[in-house]
């Protein structure tokens, strides 16, 4: 079976009103979960997932996981996410995949729901999930696979079609295809926003916005990019980190790649 068949994005897991322990602005875009709460869902490091705050009118977020230390309890979001939710916020967290049409009634209803038990200097100690959703053999997950960090926006107009024009040999080095869906947020508001990804000139250094994001992305912001792909879970397991791109950012005319920090398997400290 391929992903042509039908095929339904399902709820498969939620981390219930776990506390925000930290946010870092000035950081790569993603949120950080104690491997713990990961473990307990069943939610891949790497993986896409949807965030709502309990506590506030903040707008829902999507972001991918990065797995913490385990057992420390940490809820940290990191990038654009850290301007919507606060310090000690409950949030939810959770986690979709992709079902074919015979084993949807397997899922329906039936997600993994994880607890937390809060105390003084021990937040967000995992209580066992109340169901541990078992999910049919094959399925699809969404990840992150790649990432431009920190682009410059070099031109930003709202006449002609929606789209993100980037340099080709930008493209190339991160491994997105012309044409691809993206997400992507501003350093300087935390706005989110999804386009479709086209191949500029090559050599020229361009991010360019086009269309509705130029009314809240202006000439010289920085953005967070992500790629997502919908892969089969025994390709998913082993995408545990995506590739990422890297900018000179003591140049501000264009955006040029610093090829040594551009790795495959590259991790925060």
């Amino acid at each position: 079976m391929t992903l042509l068949s039908r095929t339904g994005e399902m709820t498969i897991a939620e981390l219930v009103r776990p506390i925000v322990t930290d946010g870092k602005i000035a950081y790569v875009g993603s949120i950080t979960i104690d491997e713990d709460a990961l473990d307990a869902a069943g939610i891949l490091p790497c993986e896409m997932v949807y965030i709502d705050d309990a506590d506030r009118k903040g707008p829902p977020w999507r972001t991918y996981t990065l797995a913490g230390t385990r057992g420390k309890g940490d809820i940290v979001n990191n990038g654009p996410p850290a301007y919507h939710f606060a310090e000690g916020d409950h949030v939810t967290i959770r986690a979709a995949a992709q079902i074919a049409y015979e084993d949807m009634a397997q899922v329906a209803g039936m997600h993994t729901k994880v607890f937390f038990k809060q105390a003084a200097g021990a937040p967000n100690r995992v209580i066992a999930p109340t169901h541990q959703l078992v999910l049919p053999p094959k399925h699809w997950r969404k990840m992150c696979t790649s990432k431009l960090h920190r682009a410059r926006v070099t031109k930003a107009s709202k006449n002609g079609p929606e789209a993100l024009i980037v340099d080709g040999d930008i493209l190339e080095a991160a491994g997105f295809q012309a044409g691809l869906e993206v997400q992507f947020t501003s350093l300087r508001d935390g706005v989110l926003r999804r386009t479709s990804m086209q191949a500029g000139p090559r050599g020229t250094g361009a991010v360019e916005v086009y269309g509705s994001g130029a009314w809240h992305i202006e000439v010289g912001t920085l953005l967070i990019t992500l790629a997502e792909e919908w892969l089969p879970y025994e390709d998913a397991v082993k995408n545990t980190e995506p590739r990422v791109v890297f900018f000179d950012e003591s140049i501000t005319g264009r955006n040029v790649i610093r090829h040594e920090m551009t790795k495959v398997g590259w991790r925060p400290s």
